[in-house]
């Protein structure tokens, strides 16, 4: 026997098809029994099925396992444990009422192939050692004391197949470098491992271990929305459709069922607490697109993610991209979501509008996409001007930073293995990477630009220039940054260009590459009005940016 009989484990939840909210329920686990003797335990969800098999490596594929049917549309099969080894491929052989044999994946393996193969894997390991404890430590005391000023620059990467440890070796020292503070990768929703071909459930541990140990948090993109209709997959599970609804004849997650969000649910906790994730990155938009008419049951479980994360883990956020018509995205008494992207702003910078301020002041994640406005100049030195313009607009702005790779080197695209890291050997590339990094680091060594602070003195001065200045009050003490932004392509000489009260500003950055009057210090004028100004001339297509030289405003 093993140490949870059926009877105990189908207590566990109610039966009438309802689902098991209990992961350690279902899957592949290693159980004992009074004596101490080891099984193998596999149990799957498949109510509609009329017989199950347990086929793999083990047993040559052959049918001479057959799981037993339980309460509740349980089948279970148990095997000795000196048949079970690490890395051995196992799937569950499904016939349908109808007579149709499926060969699916455990919807909870710990482990899986690649997704065109399919099968899942037995994965036997030692717990892993985590080395992170002062990072998460860290992470801890930021939220509780800061909330959400924090900075977040995040470095979005498409994994393309690499190895963990290839990835982390390549982009650890990077990130550090460029400045950037977090990493996101995207990962298949549903799934409770990464698949092999990129390594094991301890490879992706100490993955984020790394990253954790430079000080860098890890982001998932999970986004449940369509479901692969591959054969082995989440489809017609059992034969009929458990998990998904269709619409425009694509299966998607059926939110309106009890089986489907506790699934997610345990999924998206499992992540956290399995992999010590900092973050999930969740796309809205396409699952709403598609199933507006349950939109009140995707929202409800997004809201009760978000609580339950909120309760368990207040030190990890989550981030949605969400349709502009759900208002209360953010809050934490509606849905919940930490941070919220808004194609807005990225639409307002790349039209070079000077109304892009109003669309900042509820502190939306900002994104810069690696194409959307370097297409948009036919002149390369245009292009290359405008992409640190943009880049320089969405870093000063208020809202937390999210940039997809490559579009830190002005690439254009990406070839078949990612990033074309090969044009850094044109001049013109490099030097954006670098005016990059140091736009990276102007945002981390300038609290204001990550904490909560108001936009105040905005001004538009013509149809291509506008200026604010971001200020906010601190101990008595006003930190604060004055912004330029020069749409236009001709330079702006001699402009009035309000301020705060201090006495002198030095320019400490610039979009343009003629530097040599980077550090230039202005003395703080007054008019008639008693208003303070002063006035730079600002290079064409760039954004300058100034700060008081006394050190009590900086």
């Amino acid at each position: 026997m093993i140490n949870k009989t059926n009877s105990e484990f189908l207590a566990d939840f109610v039966t009438n098809k309802s689902y098991p909210e209990d992961k350690s329920l279902l899957g592949f686990h290693i159980l004992s029994d009074n004596y101490g003797k080891k099984y193998a335990v596999f149990r799957v969800w498949a109510p509609c099925a009329k017989k199950v098999f347990l086929v793999g490596d083990f047993n040559n594929w052959q049918d001479s396992n057959p799981m037993k049917k339980c309460d509740g549309g349980i089948f279970e099969a148990t095997l000795p444990y000196h048949r079970i080894f690490s890395g051995q491929n196992y799937k569950f052989k499904i016939e349908t009422e109808k007579g149709k044999l499926l060969f699916k994946s455990d919807p909870y393996a710990l482990h899986c192939e690649a997704e065109h193969e399919g099968a899942s894997k037995i994965f036997l390991s030692p717990p892993y050692f985590w080395h992170d404890d002062g990072y998460i430590s860290y992470r801890k005391k930021l939220f509780a004391v800061n909330g959400k000023d924090i900075p977040l620059n995040i470095y979005k990467i498409t994994l393309s197949g690499k190895p963990f440890s290839s990835i982390s070796d390549e982009y650890v020292p990077y990130l550090k470098q460029m400045g950037y503070t977090h990493l996101q990768i995207i990962w298949k929703a549903s799934s409770f491992s990464p698949q092999a071909i990129s390594g094991t459930p301890d490879d992706f541990k100490r993955f984020v271990d790394t990253f954790h140990g430079a000080g860098l948090g890890v982001i998932l993109e999970w986004s449940p929305n369509k479901i692969d209709i591959c054969d082995n997959g989440l489809c017609e599970f059992d034969g009929t459709p458990i998990y998904e609804a269709v619409c425009d004849d694509e299966p998607i997650f059926n939110f309106q069922c009890k089986n489907v969000r506790e699934l997610l649910t345990q999924n998206a906790l499992y992540l956290i607490n399995e992999f010590h994730i900092d973050g999930l990155y969740c796309d809205l938009c396409d699952i709403l697109k598609h199933d507006e008419m349950c939109e009140n049951s995707v929202l409800e479980f997004y809201s009760n993610l978000n609580r339950l994360i909120a309760v368990s883990h207040h030190d990890v956020f989550t981030v949605a991209k969400a349709p502009s018509r759900i208002k209360d995205i953010t809050d934490k008494n509606g849905i919940g979501f930490t941070f919220s992207r808004d194609r807005r702003i990225e639409k307002e910078i790349v039209s070079m509008s000077t109304d892009i301020l109003p669309v900042f002041q509820d502190r939306l994640i900002s994104l810069s996409d690696n194409s959307c406005f370097i297409k948009k100049f036919s002149e390369k030195e245009d292009r290359f001007a405008i992409s640190r313009l943009m880049l320089s607009c969405m870093m000063l702005l208020p809202g937390k930073k999210l940039t997809f790779h490559g579009c830190e080197i002005c690439s254009e695209k990406e070839d078949e293995n990612g990033v074309q890291w090969h044009i850094l050997a044109d001049e013109n590339h490099k030097k954006h990477q670098l005016f990059v990094r140091d736009l990276n680091a102007l945002y981390l060594s300038f609290p204001i630009l990550w904490q909560n602070e108001a936009v105040l003195l905005t001004q538009v001065h013509s149809e291509n220039l506008l200026s604010f200045v971001r200020i906010n009050k601190t101990d008595g003490a006003y930190k604060e940054l004055t912004v330029v932004i020069n749409f236009g392509q001709q330079e702006v000489f001699d402009v009035e260009i309000k301020t705060s009260k201090a006495n002198q500003l030095k320019k400490v950055f610039s979009s343009a590459y003629k530097k040599e009057n980077t550090h230039e210090t202005f003395t703080v004028l007054h008019n008639s009005d008693r208003q303070h100004y002063i006035k730079p001339n600002i290079p064409p297509m760039s954004v300058s940016v100034f700060a008081p030289t006394s050190q009590e405003n900086i």
